[in-house]
């Protein structure tokens, strides 16, 4: 599923719209749409296929169960103009039935530079997912880390986007 809209608690930039909410996804993304499929393969990326204008972090079949101390939180750090957003996803199951790996991850929004971090900690296992960013439409122009998907992310491992024209 995807929940939300919450609010970012400042306007952000996210390929040249600004947007003052964003959704998020168990499935490992962050987003700035309300979206149906939100399962973010690979193959999604540059396409219309759902989901879009999104922030795949850790995507994939993934799954975050209250059971395993899992939970999505967020919270704004700071005070204008330099303000960011810390979205936390905690024990995100590497995939939907496999509950014995986990990590957790942040997202970040951060104010007037428009920049995004990922970062990750606390990996039970070597891990790879869907980590990248995705406009809105027309064009649904992405950016992928190291230019690849899946990526293999780390354990401490933190990936800076910044901002980018289509």
């Amino acid at each position: 599923g995807t929940y939300g809209p919450y609010p970012i608690g400042f306007a952000f930039t996210f390929f040249g719209q600004s947007y003052w909410e964003f959704y998020v996804s168990p499935n490992g993304w962050a987003g700035f749409s309300q979206e149906a499929g939100s399962i973010l393969w690979c193959s999604t990326f540059g396409k219309s296929t759902m989901p879009n204008n999104l922030i795949g972090g850790f995507g994939g079949d993934r799954a975050i169960e209250s059971a395993d101390g899992g939970e999505i939180a967020y919270k704004l750090f700071g005070s204008a103009p330099d303000r960011r957003l810390v979205i936390q996803f905690t024990r995100l199951r590497y995939s939907f039935a496999s509950p014995g790996d986990h990590l957790d991850m942040q997202v970040i929004l951060y104010e007037g530079s428009d920049q995004i971090q990922v970062q990750y900690a606390n990996l039970t296992a070597p891990a790879s997912g869907s980590v990248g960013l995705e406009g809105p439409y027309p064009d649904y122009f992405y950016r992928c880390y190291q230019e690849t998907c899946p990526a293999e992310v780390g354990e401490h491992l933190a990936v800076r986007f910044r901002p980018v024209s289509p």
